[in-house]
């Protein structure tokens, strides 16, 4: 049997501002499986189901985005899916060799 994936998602915002707001949670489901504040240089993680869907979303000062946080098509077969948010948006860390930007922030 192959271990669920394991997703994570770390704050690498600036310094001194505010935690970061973050839900996440299955696609077809009412339930988060995250659902917090996250300080700079916190995290949080998760096991995802490998054949499902997770949609995450996220307020920081005036700014909010959304992206998936797991797609199977995407993620399957990788034991951990390493998000990091920074100002510039969110980035996928791509087999141990650097981040790849997949979603940015935006403001109303």
């Amino acid at each position: 049997m192959v271990d669920e994936p394991v997703v994570s998602v770390v704050s690498a915002l600036p310094n001194g501002t505010q935690a970061m707001q973050i839900r996440c949670k299955r696609d077809g489901s009412a339930a988060a499986v995250i659902d917090q504040a996250l300080s700079v240089g916190r995290g949080c993680s998760w096991a995802a189901t490998e054949k499902a869907l997770y949609r995450c979303e996220a307020a920081w000062t005036r700014m909010f985005a959304a992206w998936h946080a797991f797609q199977p098509r995407r993620d399957a077969g990788r034991g951990r899916v390493l998000w990091l948010v920074k100002e510039e948006g969110f980035f996928l860390g791509v087999n141990g060799t650097g981040w790849v930007r997949k979603a940015v922030w935006e403001t109303e």
